[in-house]
């Protein structure tokens, strides 16, 4: 009998385990999901032409135009902070925007256009470019030039 009783506890001890190992996927999950919704979701997302909170040119918005598709990053980033009038913008929220006018990653290293990736690759290009773009602490803002 107790051969019986410890087979079922180590059994159990087991299932305990994987349930462990699935809760701690499914809350990563659940991370991941939360991060990307602001992107995706139809009421204004942004992948759906919404914008964060800095005007742009309103007949693109309402058209749906995708006017930065086939830009570079340089390109991109210099129309949006034009339009904002060079007031200083996070490269987040700069990428953002452009992923939501039609911009999309020419990079073989990010197929899918994953959000996040393009934010990083905006940000780190934006800090390279300093002929064209200067950082004040987390904002970016076109050279006087």
């Amino acid at each position: 009998m107790t051969q019986v009783l410890r087979e079922i506890e180590a059994a159990l001890a087991e299932a305990e385990r994987e349930a462990a190992h699935i809760n701690k996927k499914i809350e990563d999950l659940r991370e991941a999901a939360k991060r990307l919704r602001p992107y995706y979701e139809p009421s204004g997302g942004l992948a759906y032409g919404g914008t964060s909170n800095v005007s742009f040119d309103a007949g693109a918005r309402a058209e749906g135009k995708k006017d930065l598709a086939g830009m570079t990053i340089e390109d991109a980033a210099a129309v949006i902070l034009r339009e904002g009038e060079n007031q200083g913008m996070p490269s987040d929220e700069i990428a953002r925007a452009a992923i939501a006018r039609g911009y999309r990653s020419t990079s073989s290293r990010n197929p899918e256009n994953d959000p996040k990736k393009i934010m990083t690759s905006f940000r780190v290009t934006m800090k390279r470019l300093t002929q064209k773009f200067e950082n004040e602490g987390r904002l970016f803002k076109l050279k006087e030039q």
